[in-house]
């Protein structure tokens, strides 16, 4: 056991201002190693976020692309494309050709009267 003198000393040491500030700068060192490996793990969080969203919408765009080579692989596909494509039709087909009407000019709106013309009218002078 520790006597009375021992254990004096002891807490001298411990809360001696040196050994308080060393214990001030290695909270500090700690403390800021923390941060950055919250930082990191922040920043990977979202770059993970990030890259399963762009996997998500390439999977659609692969199983789009998948359907529309399923459509073309037929005959009726490969002819559809056709003719969207290059405005082409069969031999013997006519083409029929529908036209707007043309639309009927609206008469413009009555001009806004202005302070004067609207006193003349109140009481009736014109």
């Amino acid at each position: 056991m520790l006597g009375v003198r021992d254990k004096q000393q002891l807490r001298r040491i411990l809360f001696s201002k040196v050994t308080l500030f060393i214990l001030v700068v290695l909270v500090i060192v700690f403390a800021r190693a923390t941060w950055n490996v919250y930082q990191t793990s922040s920043f990977a969080h979202e770059n993970r976020v990030t890259a399963e969203r762009e996997l998500f919408e390439l999977e659609e765009r692969a199983n789009v692309l998948r359907r529309d080579i399923a459509h073309l692989e037929t005959r009726r596909g490969i002819e559809e494309e056709i003719r969207q494509t290059f405005d082409v039709g069969k031999e013997g087909e006519k083409l029929i050709v529908l036209v707007d009407a043309p639309e009927i000019a609206s008469p413009p709106p009555p001009a806004e009267k202005t302070i004067w013309e609207r006193i003349v009218s109140f009481f009736g002078f014109k």
